[in-house]
Order: C-alpha cells, then sequence, then structure tokens
C-alpha cells in the first residue's frame, strides 16, 4: 500500500514538471512569436496533462482513504482480538480456578492498561457473583421459613379436625343413647295405652304385686344399666380428653 502511494506521488510529481516546463516553454514561444499550431498543441498538451493530474490525484485520494479504511478494520481486528483473549481467560478463571497460574502467566504478557482493565472486570464479576449468591442464599432461608410456617399450619389444622371428628363421634354416642332411651320410653308409652284402651283382667292381689315387684324390678335394672352406660361414656370422654 505504501509502495503504491510512493509511485502515484512520483507520477504525480512528475506531471507537474512536465507541466511547469511546458508552460515555460510556451510563454517563451509566445513571447518569440511561435505559430498558433504549434500553441495550441502545447495548449492541448498541457489540458491533458492537467487532466491526468486531476485523474491521478482523484485515484491517489481514493487510495488513501481505502488504505486508512483498511488501517481502522484492522485496529478494530486487534482490539476484539484483545478483548476476546481477556475474555477467554476470564472464563477459564471462572471455570476452573486451578489454572490461576497459567492465566497470571499469560497476563504477564499483557499491556498494564489491558491488565488494569482485567483486573476491573474481574472484581466486577466477582462483586457480582457474591451479591446474587446471598440473594440466592437469602432466597433459600425466606422460602424455609415460608414453607416452616406452612407445615405448623397444616399439622394444626390436622390436629383441629381431628378433634372436631372426636367430638362428633362423642355426639354421635350420646344422640344414640338419648335415642334408645326415647325408645324404651315410647315402647312403654305405647304399652300403657294398649292398656288402657284394653284393660287388663286382674284375676287375684297377689299376682298383681308379684307383676308390680318384678316391673319395678326390671325398672331397677334398666336405670342402673343407663347409668352405668352414661358413667362409662362420661369416662371415656374426659380420657379422650385427656389425650388431646
Amino acid at each position: 500500500m505504501e509502495q503504491l502511494q510512493d509511485s502515484f506521488e512520483v507520477e504525480r510529481n512528475q506531471y507537474k514538471l512536465q507541466l511547469q516546463r511546458m508552460e515555460s516553454s510556451n510563454k517563451r514561444r509566445v513571447g518569440g512569436s511561435v505559430e498558433d499550431d504549434e500553441v495550441k498543441t502545447l495548449v492541448d498538451e498541457i489540458s491533458r496533462l492537467k487532466h491526468e493530474l486531476s485523474m491521478k490525484n482523484s485515484q491517489l485520494q481514493k487510495l488513501q482513504e481505502s488504505a486508512q479504511n483498511e488501517i481502522n478494520s484492522l485496529q478494530e481486528e486487534i482490539q476484539s482480538t484483545q478483548q476476546q483473549q481477556l475474555a477467554l481467560i476470564e472464563k477459564m478463571q471462572v471455570i476452573n480456578p486451578s489454572n490461576l497460574e497459567n492465566g497470571q502467566r499469560v497476563s504477564r504478557n499483557i499491556p498494564p492498561e489491558y491488565q488494569k482493565m482485567l483486573e476491573e472486570k474481574d472484581a466486577k464479576y466477582k462483586h457480582k457473583y457474591q451479591s446474587e449468591l446471598i440473594s440466592e442464599r437469602m432466597q433459600h432461608v425466606e422460602d424455609c421459613k415460608m414453607l416452616l410456617n406452612e407445615v405448623r399450619y397444616l399439622k394444626a389444622k390436622c390436629y383441629r379436625e381431628s378433634r372436631f371428628r372426636a367430638d362428633l363421634c362423642y355426639q354421635k354416642k350420646f344422640l344414640l343413647v338419648l335415642l334408645g332411651g326415647m325408645e324404651s320410653c315410647e315402647q312403654a308409652t305405647l304399652l300403657l295405652i294398649s292398656d288402657l284402651r284394653n284393660p287388663r283382667r286382674i284375676t287375684s292381689p297377689l299376682l298383681n304385686k308379684f307383676r308390680s315387684a318384678v316391673i319395678a324390678i326390671l325398672a331397677v335394672q334398666r336405670m342402673r344399666s343407663s347409668w352405668n352406660r352414661n358413667k362409662e361414656l362420661k369416662r371415656n370422654i374426659q380420657l379422650q380428653q385427656q389425650r388431646y
């Protein structure tokens, strides 16, 4: 690229020299009253040389612009390559800490400004990873607390439901006892009504006394058994309450 520029510069200088010589010769010939045809040819030659000189100048300018573009692109490629190298070193240090010594050896060959940039990026990534790790740990602790509270709530709810179910069982048993007593009372009432409608004949006072005694004994036995059942039910309820 530099050789082409030098060659264009040399050609342009040659054209300038030729142009100056022809202009000077033209002046001398015009001063010496040379013929018009020769003057015209010289003028045409001068215009042609000027045109070629302008073309060479434009070509040289384009060549300089293309060379500058290539230089800029090469500089960008160099910068991108250096950045990729720095990123690769950072990845190697993050992925495998055992390669830290190798990274240090490579970093010795890096210029100081890039080394400083690398250290700043390393500190930035370390701070970022530490903050993310702390936030993840805090989030884990909060999740564990939420799970513990939920487990406690479910445990209390299950205990409350079991107590409610036990209470329903006790109420059911109590209602069954009441229904049994009501059935026995209903049977006695129906028997009394039937006796009122169709009174039975009393054959002997001794038989009536015996019947009354038997009925009284049966009533006492039933009341005793009912009382014992009620006591047993009450005792069971107290034991269940003590357990829970």
